[in-house]
């Protein structure tokens, strides 16, 4: 006999991805999202990502690899590096 009673207890965590940095409908969301406790990351739209992709590199992998890169784009590897911890913290919560 079934009780319909669901045996899954899990949390439900959101992350907001692919958001740029320079669109109206960007900021809108990031307005909406800001105060909900739900949402535990936001992933930039950034190039590194389609990078990484396409050279089948971890992002991490290609932070250390090259020093000149990581010059170039040190603040969006520690905007990255940042979310991640956020996901990471809200993951061991």
């Amino acid at each position: 006999m079934s009780t319909e009673e669901s045996y899954v207890r899990a949390k439900v965590y959101y992350i907001g991805n692919m958001v740029k940095h320079n669109t109206e409908s960007s900021r809108n969301f990031l307005k909406i999202i800001e105060n909900n406790p739900e949402v535990i990351a936001v992933l930039p739209n950034r190039e590194l990502f389609n990078r990484s992709t396409l050279e089948h590199t971890p992002l991490v992998k290609m932070e250390r690899s090259d020093e000149s890169k990581y010059k170039r784009y040190a603040s969006t590897y520690k905007e990255i590096d940042t979310e991640f911890k956020k996901m990471l913290e809200a993951f061991n919560h």
